[in-house]
């Protein structure tokens, strides 16, 4: 091999080496572009995923309003007695509490009057706001009975209901944490929910249009 080849022999494996790198790096560029994109999506993922929840809480908490607006909006003024003593309004009102008859929701039963109950219930050391339905009869007691309930919403933080109206006959109406009379509706119903998953509540007040 003369100087010249062995020269013209360095600087071709020169190029060869050159060329293996460029490649290389072009390899790399498009594995970095393709995990750019990669990291892109699964962000864009996450997002989609936490609309979606969103949305799904957003419209759970619209049906479980609307569903606690007509039951309340729908109370009506029946009495209930039990043995040995006098008839009492159909209705108790408690701060985290609210025992009512109302009309049957077409949703869930054929008709007639329902009690129903809302609440809180413990289950496995998670609150759930819970309804318990089942037809009204003069001679019975408000409380449910071993009914199984209907979950309306669960990671629920706290309850409080708040009662509009007067108790007593000619006093001024204003707003009372628990409903004490035993003759008459409050006027309107504020309902306040929170969770412990940051979901939100909208404002809810519910007039009852049979007790004005």
């Amino acid at each position: 091999m003369t100087g010249r080849d062995f020269f013209r022999d360095i600087d071709a494996r020169g190029r060869e080496r050159g060329t293996t790198l460029l490649e290389l790096l072009v390899a790399m560029a498009l594995l970095a572009l393709l995990a750019s994109y990669a990291f892109g999506a699964i962000r864009h993922l996450r997002s989609f995923d936490r609309a979606m929840r969103d949305i799904e809480d957003a419209s759970s908490i619209e049906a479980v309003t609307a569903h606690m607006r007509r039951t309340i909006a729908g109370s009506r003024v029946v009495f209930f007695t039990t043995s040995g003593s006098q008839a009492k309004l159909a209705f108790v009102g408690e701060e985290s509490r609210i025992s009512l008859v109302a009309d049957a929701d077409n949703r869930l039963e054929w008709g007639g009057l329902y009690l129903v109950q809302i609440g809180l219930k413990e289950d496995d050391g998670e609150r759930k706001l819970v309804a318990f339905r089942r037809i009204f009869r003069p001679a019975m007691d408000l409380e449910p009975g071993s009914r199984d309930p209907v979950l309306l919403a669960d990671q629920v933080a706290s309850l409080r209901f708040r009662y509009f109206g007067s108790p007593e006959k000619d006093a001024e109406a204003q707003w009372h944490a628990t409903w004490t009379s035993m003759k008459t509706l409050p006027k309107a119903i504020e309902a306040i929910l929170t969770f412990t998953n940051g979901r939100r509540w909208p404002p809810m007040v519910v007039a009852i249009p049979s007790a004005l």
